[in-house]
């Protein structure tokens, strides 16, 4: 099941980002890649206070310096968010910033916290692999941004060596 924004929240006002939160551990956003080409987030739940909002932002090439200076992915209660939009660049990072309080108005006039972090690398796209008189060649497209991309030919075992290695 997909999350999806919650939608009173995306239409919340927040106070300006001032840096004045005291940072605490920083949890890895866990990051895992749609069949559609999207990418699911998720983050441990760790909000003490009645009213808890996630603001889930994302950056391209470079990661935010703050909430106020990314893209929004959602703004949510939930501990997980789905991000559709296709990377123009090579990795996109991700931030969760976390706004308690008494209430949803109070939530909103505090001070962000950054809870958690992560990044995604886009795949290459139009990948093309030919075989011809006894060799393989590849070609593909990549995002702005990227520096490499590593290819690993991993041999095929045999039938008989598969055996042996299961029995022992």
């Amino acid at each position: 099941v997909a999350p999806t924004a919650d939608a009173n929240l995306g239409r919340l006002a927040f106070a300006p980002y001032d840096g004045s939160a005291a940072p605490g551990e920083i949890a890895a956003v866990h990051v895992v890649r749609t069949p559609d080409g999207g990418h699911l987030l998720s983050w441990p739940a760790n909000g003490r206070a009645p009213a808890v909002i996630h603001r889930v932002v994302r950056g391209d090439q470079h990661a935010p310096y703050n909430p106020d200076s990314a893209a929004v992915v959602t703004v949510t209660g939930d501990s997980r968010a789905l991000d559709e939009i296709p990377f123009p660049h090579a990795v996109r990072h991700y931030q969760v910033w976390r706004h308690e309080g008494r209430d949803l108005d109070e939530a909103t006039m505090s001070q962000p916290v950054l809870v958690a972090h992560g990044a995604a690398v886009a795949p290459p796209s139009e990948v093309v692999v030919a075989a011809d008189t006894g060799l393989v060649t590849a070609t593909w497209e990549v995002r702005p941004g990227t520096e490499r991309v590593c290819v690993y030919r991993v041999p095929v075992r045999s039938e008989e060596h598969t055996s042996e290695l299961q029995s022992h």
